[in-house]
């Protein structure tokens, strides 16, 4: 709100005496309600109580600061622990810990049980201490992912809270590994964090944090994909079939860039459940939803507003950080294309990564993204001149190392403490 329009309704209720006091800046401003009349100076008519009413309004102020500032300057560091009962409350309940853990438990049973363990076996030996670097890698993507989650939901909260890095690194990790084995991706890893955050921050920042972080996860991979079009026309020989196909891409990396700052801007949780009330199996039950919880809503979507309008350093820097991750993941398919060809270069990596997660993402309703990966991988690798056995490679230990990762975040999930 506007200064003047909060000032028409004061004048109309308080014509005379009237001051004004501005909060939320460090110093102390009070100031008369009316300005200077000029056309009465110096004809001893004026009313100067508002200017004396203004001057003892800040002195009061200052001396309510002080008091309160006085028994609250070297506050006592907390010597008790959590009771059972408190910690109970600021922990997700043990059923729902146990539903996420067994239903991500049979998802990966299933995904191990379709792999030729001899196949495995072979390529896992062929790679050596090169498959150990894929895998040790991804934990230190991980703590960029958590980097950008953690920027999130720290900005407009205490310095102090609830929510610690490695206890938010260990959410990430549980939180994608559901997405992995869930169709859909968002379906399973997205209610698990808020329900996750829900007992720490509430549930409507825990659900704008959770909504916010997914969509510069999902912005990030169109930077990334836009990029990678301007680094193949800059490496790579491009043709006329290879110029439609990229300038196809690139108009879709700008349409859902567009569409991201849209929703950055006004927010989303509105938008995407109104959509979701016009198509067919679920317009009824997002129509009861958007009805009941339309506040909600409205204020989830303001919170997510917030840190593009009123901390545009920190939305920069989770978009970077998330991107950063995205260009340090290739290091993964450099590690294992080194095994079968030590001249392969980082740049033909970050290509075979673009196109594979942009071909797997078309087939987002498939748990761990059977196919789409594999395909992706062969594909590229074939357009860039290398062989088909390295595409097969690279997609199986990639498959592995998902697999490994998360079986790693399910026991995360079981192992949590209340």
């Amino acid at each position: 709100m506007y200064h003047g329009q909060a000032i028409t309704p004061l004048r109309m209720l308080a014509e005379e005496g009237r001051i004004e006091l501005t909060t939320g800046l460090p110093i102390v401003h009070t100031a008369p309600g009316m300005g200077p009349s000029y056309e009465i100076a110096g004809q001893g008519v004026a009313d100067e109580s508002q200017l004396r009413n203004a001057i003892y309004l800040a002195i009061d102020t200052c001396r309510y600061r002080a008091e309160y500032d006085e028994p609250t300057t070297n506050p006592l560091k907390k010597l008790y622990q959590h009771s059972q009962e408190e910690r109970g409350r600021l922990t997700m309940k043990k059923k729902y810990q146990n539903g996420f853990f067994l239903f991500g438990l049979a998802v990966l049973v299933v995904m191990v049980s379709q792999l030729e363990f001899g196949e495995v076996w072979q390529h896992i030996c062929m790679a050596g201490y090169w498959f150990l670097a894929v895998v040790a890698i991804w934990a230190f993507l991980y703590m960029m992912n958590t980097l950008s989650w953690y920027i999130i939901i720290h900005n407009g909260l205490p310095r102090k809270s609830q929510v610690s890095y490695w206890w938010l690194y260990k959410i990430t990790i549980s939180g994608f590994a559901l997405n992995y084995a869930t169709p859909g991706g968002l379906m399973g890893g997205e209610p698990y964090r808020i329900m996750s955050l829900k007992p720490k921050i509430g549930t409507e920042r825990a659900s704008s944090s959770v909504i916010l972080f997914a969509m510069t996860h999902i912005f990030s991979h169109f930077w990334f994909w836009l990029l990678s079009v301007v680094l193949f026309i800059v490496t790579q020989p491009v043709n006329v079939a290879m110029g439609i196909l990229l300038a196809a891409t690139s108009c879709f990396c700008l349409t859902g860039i567009w569409f991201f700052m849209t929703g950055y801007k006004k927010g989303l949780a509105v938008r995407v459940m109104n959509l979701l009330s016009h198509l067919p199996f679920v317009k009824g039950w997002a129509m009861r939803f958007v009805e009941k919880r339309r506040m909600q809503l409205d204020r989830i979507d303001h919170q997510i507003a917030v840190l593009h309008e009123q901390n545009p350093k920190a939305f920069v820097c989770a978009v970077l950080s998330e991107l950063g991750c995205r260009i340090a993941s290739a290091l993964e398919v450099y590690f294992i294309l080194r095994v079968m060809m030590p001249e392969a270069n980082y740049i033909a990596c970050i290509l075979i990564l673009a196109f594979t997660s942009l071909f797997a993402n078309m087939l987002f309703f498939m748990p761990l993204q059977l196919g789409g990966r594999e395909g992706g991988f062969l594909m590229s690798a074939k357009g860039l001149g290398i062989s088909s056995s390295a595409g097969i490679m690279v997609a199986l230990l990639v498959r592995i190392r998902e697999l490994i990762w998360t079986a790693i975040g399910l026991l995360l999930i079981k192992c949590e403490k209340n």
